[in-house]
């Protein structure tokens, strides 16, 4: 019994601990814009660090920002939701296809900064 009294600030401290360890988020805001300088108005960028992801919408004036933060780490980025319609209705991407994955993206972002706006700038699918 003795022992057990002894052990068990010990145990309650252990678990007290566990969770305790979360990572610190990182502002990231800033704007994606096309080649051309105007500004991308529809989308979403996507954060991928390979075990960690989220997801910052793209506003009408090409404006983001990741809403908790991002965890320090080297990111790739692709764009979400770039899709549109032409007159026949067959969806084509608004960007460069290199932007839609993972693998070609490059796109690249590294967490943390110096609390400055990030500005992506991107080109147009080739005709």
């Amino acid at each position: 019994m003795t022992r057990f009294i002894l052990l068990a600030p010990c145990l309650l401290l252990l678990v007290s601990g566990m969770g305790c360890s979360q990572q610190t988020e990182n502002a990231v805001f800033g704007t994606v814009e096309y080649s051309d300088g105007t500004p991308m108005a529809q989308g979403e960028l996507i954060f991928d660090d390979g075990t960690y992801s989220d997801i910052a919408p793209i506003d009408a004036e090409g404006n983001f920002s990741v809403a908790k933060g991002l965890p320090a780490g080297s990111y790739k980025v692709t764009l979400g939701g770039v899709m549109e319609p032409d007159a026949k209705g067959n969806y084509s991407p608004i960007v460069h296809k290199r932007y839609l994955e993972y693998k070609s993206t490059d796109l690249n972002l590294t967490v943390p900064m110096e609390d400055e706006p990030v500005k992506f700038v991107i080109d147009r699918p080739k005709k």
